[in-house]
């Protein structure tokens, strides 16, 4: 039985997220989903991409009922040294925590970078290591990530390296390694299929 994955580039044409290093998120995010497409063995998978605003997302991908949907970020920061890939999961989902932590593996062995964690989504008002580290000011509550916690199949969103950072726009963008985002987070999903179905 074939496995149905929708993917989406973070953010959309008329709303295009974060502008640092010279780059612009949506653009990137776009090209490592259409690598993406490249790498999808169509004997094992049903593949579709979904751009547009995040309400559309969410509607489109619970109109086609996926096994699992990712929607692909670049990670920012006010501080230029931090690095690396992270994932995001949705709240009370085993299969979306799974997930999020295979993809990330995945990109952090394949792509040598640092680990920056899986973490349950929100929206981003406050670091998750802030978080983890009880230092989350005082009555906060985390505000859940429409696109996790809308979806009814397993969504994750991913990360897989940092746009603010300098050194991660050298060794991704520069050095043109994109097929080789896309490939370690190909290489997450199928490690995921493979070891929970």
């Amino acid at each position: 039985m074939k496995r149905h994955i929708v993917v989406c580039p973070g953010h959309y044409e008329k709303f295009k997220g974060v502008i640092k290093n010279g780059y612009n998120e949506y653009d990137i995010c776009d090209e490592i989903v259409m690598e993406l497409v490249k790498l999808i063995d169509t004997t094992k998978y049903d593949f579709n991409v979904f751009r547009g605003s995040l309400i559309d997302k969410v509607e489109y991908i619970n109109n086609i009922n996926p096994d699992i949907a990712l929607e692909i970020h670049l990670g920012n920061s006010n501080n230029q040294k931090v690095s690396g890939s992270r994932t995001f999961f949705k709240l009370n989902d085993n299969d979306s925590k799974f997930l999020a932590q295979t993809i990330l593996k995945s990109c952090v062995t394949n792509l040598n970078t640092e680990d920056n964690g899986a973490w349950v989504g929100w929206y981003k008002k406050i670091s998750p290591k802030l978080v983890s580290l009880n230092k989350a000011p005082e009555g906060w509550t985390a505000k859940l990530d429409l696109f996790l916690a809308k979806t009814n199949c397993v969504p994750v969103i991913v990360e897989p390296f940092f746009i603010s950072s300098q050194i991660d726009c050298e060794e991704f963008l520069i050095g043109q390694k994109i097929t080789s985002v896309a490939n370690s987070i190909y290489d997450g999903i199928e490690s995921y299929f493979n070891n929970n179905y």
